[in-house]
């Protein structure tokens, strides 16, 4: 049985991987003379070979016969994430860390409201949000530290419209896995649930590739024969992500699953954006990126003692499946 911190480190991993990624996939974009309209078609291939992998392992290892869906609203997480193309725009213009901060806050904001609205297995206490708010504080701090440091990148207009879609697919990311989550459940394989997923997403990024193609003029420029491994490792991620993303939720509540994935995704965009790893904006790293990091470690520290103090218990529900009020009758068989 995987156990709560396993599940938390696991969860950290899986954030160093999307950096990583990331890193990988500007390096590949930055092959096209306009590489901000280009990865569309980065996110195009990325998600296609990784869900091309994830159809192959379904065929080996899922069993269960293939049924309809109960609920159509299951099959839409792939179009929560279609703006997340714009990691790539822009982690090519103002570095992997600043697309990253933006992907987490929508992120972050999201996986609470599903925790304490849809999921409902977290109380929102004073201690709650003071460890949000160190989460926060400490990105922000970062997202300044970042900013104002000599050599950074500077902002225009197109860089924060690429930041707002960032922060729009953060949303989609925790709107995904949940997706996912509840699709495994009506289909009976979250690994079958992740690939029908990444089909949806795949159809729903056809149109713009198209649409980039035909209208913008610009084909795209892939060299599949020399870049084979990073396009490998950006598949295998997708994959793997979107996967981690509908397991660990059974361990993990949202929030905490999304605060241990920031970690790992800050620490890691951290050392791609100092080192030039992409080779496309260099962002160095300072004592108050430092601070920074030492926040979001503190929030997320504070955050799960909070959460371990106010879980709530799943209702009590009768034969039927229908919740039992609290003091009120309960059939034989059914525990209050």
């Amino acid at each position: 049985m995987v156990t709560t911190a396993a599940a938390a480190s696991l969860a950290v991993l899986v954030g160093m991987s999307i950096s990583a990624s990331v890193a990988a996939a500007v390096h590949l974009n930055s092959r096209s003379p306009s590489p901000q309209a280009h990865s569309v078609y980065i996110s195009l291939v990325s998600t296609a070979l990784g869900t091309a992998l994830l159809i192959v392992a379904s065929l080996l290892v899922v069993r269960v016969p293939l049924v309809r869906p109960r609920r159509w609203w299951t099959l839409c997480g792939g179009v929560c994430v279609l703006p997340s193309f714009a990691t790539v725009a822009a982690s090519g213009t103002v570095g992997v860390q600043a697309s990253m901060v933006a992907l987490l806050v929508g992120q972050l904001g999201t996986a609470l409201a599903i925790d304490t609205c849809i999921k409902r297995s977290t109380r929102v206490t004073a201690w709650t949000l003071v460890g949000l708010g160190l989460v926060y504080g400490g990105v922000g701090v970062n997202a300044f530290a970042a900013s104002s440091s000599a050599g950074a990148p500077r902002f225009t207009a197109a860089s924060a419209l690429f930041l707002l879609l960032c922060a729009l697919a953060g949303a989609g990311y925790a709107l995904l896995a949940l997706c996912v989550a509840e699709l495994g459940k009506d289909i009976g394989s979250p690994l079958r649930a992740t690939c029908l997923s990444g089909v949806v997403l795949i159809l729903a990024l056809l149109p713009l590739a198209a649409g980039t193609w035909l209208c913008g003029r610009l084909p795209p420029t892939l060299r599949p024969a020399t870049d084979w491994p990073l396009w490998l490792f950006v598949g295998a991620q997708y994959g793997a992500y979107i996967l981690a993303m509908a397991l660990l939720p059974r361990v993990l509540s949202y929030t905490p699953l999304l605060i241990s994935s920031l970690i790992g995704q800050l620490v890691c965009s951290t050392v791609v954006d100092a080192t030039n790893l992409a080779g496309a904006v260099h962002v160095p790293l300072t004592w108050s990126r430092g601070v920074a990091l030492a926040l979001i470690c503190c929030g997320y520290a504070v955050y799960q003692l909070a959460a371990a103090h106010s879980r709530v218990l799943p209702p009590a529900k009768d034969d039927d499946g229908a919740e039992v009020e609290e003091g009120g009758p309960v059939k034989a068989g059914v525990r209050n």
